[in-house]
This record gives structure tokens, C-alpha cells and sequence, in this order.
């Protein structure tokens, strides 16, 4: 199989990965807005490609349900019409569709991505009463279980979580959050959802293995997060020679045993930063961790996200009389992209990035 490739985006806030399979099928995980155009970055991309999004994409995986992994989900749904949705189980349950029916009436801003995705399941349901739209199962994501197979190719696409510990959790967890109908909660609480986040193993061949990290967590308990996947006896055999660093990087998603166990000890790694906080990821020492177990690591965006930026006051004081809101936009969105020649051969990988991304 030849021409295969993956993306990755992440301007700071949000990220998104566009996958070629091979045979003009493509892989959307999760979305983001471009910060210049604020449209869906995957829509973006493929139209410039030349995509035919409705017909050519066949999968769409949101890994979880914060705002830096959601915004435009629903867009990007309504576009992609053949694609199979894939999300975390622990979604599944009554509890979060509760959740998101009783947040969706209420007139707020929320963080947590249950606004966006209240569009989503919208959508679904209405795909489901038309019988024009050809669409595959919901498909729910677990631990070790194949979402995608390409015949004939040796393509295949797994997730490696959540663990049934991190579905039981999420499961308690939603119905903890559920608010009464008197109740005057304006947004989430977050009660560790990243526990529950959804890891990707796609399989291009032999040797040629990617994994996207989502914003998977290490955690005390060995059946939960990285901890559980490492443990695993039932999950895909290979290491990895592309891997998406899970959580921006930070240290928190750092387990060595899954560098030295399941990646290829000379990989490519990719981190999207996250700046929205008031200590930007990946940090200094998450680096350090990195670079031990990856000379090839690229960063899909600028690690300060802009905070460098110092106005005059006098501008400050205007922005602050005028503007309810306002943002930085720090120009194009940034892009690494892995290319695979033939997906039989691991030599003549190429990597190409797009300013702001860069090699760390």
C-alpha cells in the first residue's frame, strides 16, 4: 500500500489528526478550529486536498469530550456522511445522555464540550431516521478492540482504551454531575475524564505501527490508563515508529515502560502544545522525558502560544473597554505530517512540517 499518511494539528487550544489508509479512505481524530478561519481544520485540509469528505471519509474517532478535542465535531460529522462515528464508551451510558439533554437547554458557556456534543448526537439521530445517509454502526471504543479493517491491505485500526476500571468510573462519575432541574450549575465539573479517553493503534503493515496517545493518563491503579494498556495481554503486538505524545506532552502520560515496550526505539514523536493554561505544555522537564526516548520529536505549534506578546497599556485598556473577548491569532495553523511511501518498507519515512510546527 502506497501513499499512506497522517497529519497532526494543534495550534495550542484543540487538536485534530487526518489519517490516509490507503484506497482514498481517510481517518478523522478529533477536531479543532483553525485559529485564522475558525473552520474545522479537518474539513480545511481535505478540501484543499481535493477530498471528496462525504464519500472518502470513513472514519471519525473523538477521543473524548473536551472542548480542545471537540470544537467543530458536529460540522465535521454533518460533512463526512459515510463516516462510522466512533467515541469512548463510557458515553454510552443513560447517565451522560441525560448529562448532555439537561446542559443542552441551558443558555451558558460550557468547557466541557457537552454543548458540542449535544450537536453530535443530533446528528446521528438524524441519520438514523433517513434512510438516504449510508452510515456504519455507532461503534463504541474499549480497550483492544479493532474499529476498521481495509481487505485485501493489512490496514487495520484499533483502540487500546478505555479499561473497563475507567468505564465503571465514568459511569459513576456522570451521574454524579447530572444536575436537578432547579439546579443553577452553569458548567461540568471534571471528574477525571481523561481516564476514559480513547488511545488509537493503527496498523500499516509489519513493521509500521502509529499510536495516538489521546490525553491518556498514567494512574496509581495498574487498570487504569497507561498502566492498563501496558498490562494488557489482548492488545496488538508490534511497536510503534509514529507516536502522538499523549497529553501535550506532559508528565503526567509518562510511563517508560510504554516508551521502551511498545515504541520503536528510534521513533518519530509528535506533541501538540497546550498554552491555555498558566503553565503551557509540554514544559522543559516533559521535553527532557521525551528526548531520552525520541531524537525525531516534533511540536505542532508554538509552546508559549503567544504570552510572549506584551501590548501597550493603552491598548490593553481599550481591548478591556470594547471587547467582551478577544484572542491572539498567531497566523496559519501549524502541521506535521508522516509520509509512507510503501507501507512494506520503514525506510524512506518522510516528515514534512508547516510553520508554526517545528522540530524540538
Amino acid at each position: 500500500m502506497k501513499d499512506i499518511e497522517i497529519s497532526f494539528f494543534g495550534p495550542g487550544i484543540g487538536e485534530c489528526i487526518v489519517s490516509h489508509l490507503g484506497n482514498n479512505q481517510w481517518m478523522i481524530v478529533d477536531s479543532c478550529l483553525d485559529p485564522s478561519t475558525r473552520a474545522p481544520i479537518a474539513l480545511q485540509y481535505l478540501n484543499q486536498k481535493g477530498v471528496n469528505v462525504a464519500t472518502d471519509v470513513k472514519l471519525f474517532l473523538i477521543s473524548h469530550w473536551h472542548d480542545d478535542h471537540i470544537s467543530g465535531a458536529s460540522e465535521v460529522l454533518r460533512a463526512c456522511k459515510s463516516a462510522k462515528f466512533v467515541c469512548s464508551a463510557a458515553l454510552r451510558c443513560n447517565e451522560f445522555v441525560t448529562l448532555v439533554s439537561r446542559y443542552q437547554s441551558r443558555s451558558m458557556m460550557i468547557s466541557s464540550g457537552v454543548d458540542e456534543f449535544a450537536k453530535i448526537i443530533g446528528e446521528l439521530e438524524s441519520r438514523s431516521k433517513s434512510k438516504k445517509v449510508i452510515i456504519g454502526p455507532d461503534t463504541w471504543a474499549l480497550a483492544d478492540k479493532r474499529i476498521f479493517f481495509l481487505p485485501n491491505h493489512g490496514i487495520e485500526v484499533f483502540t487500546l482504551s478505555p479499561s473497563d476500571a475507567a468505564l465503571t468510573h465514568s459511569f459513576s462519575s456522570f451521574a454524579k454531575l447530572i444536575p436537578t432541574l432547579k439546579s443553577t450549575k452553569n458548567r461540568v465539573i471534571d471528574l477525571y475524564p481523561n481516564h476514559a479517553a480513547v488511545c488509537v493503534w493503527i496498523n500499516l503493515g509489519k513493521d509500521l505501527k502509529i499510536l495516538l496517545g489521546a490525553d491518556l493518563e498514567v494512574h496509581r491503579e495498574d487498570s487504569f490508563g497507561w498502566k492498563a494498556i501496558f498490562t494488557s495481554n489482548t492488545r496488538p503486538a508490534g511497536k510503534a515508529l509514529v507516536i502522538k505524545v499523549p497529553h501535550h506532552g506532559s508528565s503526567n502520560s509518562y510511563l517508560k515502560e510504554i516508551w521502551t515496550e511498545l515504541i520503536d526505539p528510534d521513533p518519530i514523536a509528535v506533541i501538540t502544545p497546550f498554552t491555555k493554561g498558566e503553565k503551557p505544555l509540554p514544559t522543559d522537564l516533559d521535553l527532557k522525558n521525551i528526548r531520552q526516548h525520541s531524537k525525531r520529536t516534533y511540536c505542532t505549534g508554538s509552546r508559549t502560544g503567544g504570552k510572549h506578546i506584551k501590548r501597550d497599556s493603552s491598548v490593553e485598556k481599550t481591548l478591556k473597554e470594547f471587547a467582551k473577548s478577544h484572542r491572539v491569532v498567531t497566523g496559519k495553523m501549524g502541521r506535521v505530517t508522516v509520509t509512507f511511501p510503501d507501507s512494506a518498507n520503514i525506510t524512506g519515512v518522510q516528515v514534512s512540517i508547516q510553520d508554526p510546527a517545528h522540530r524540538l
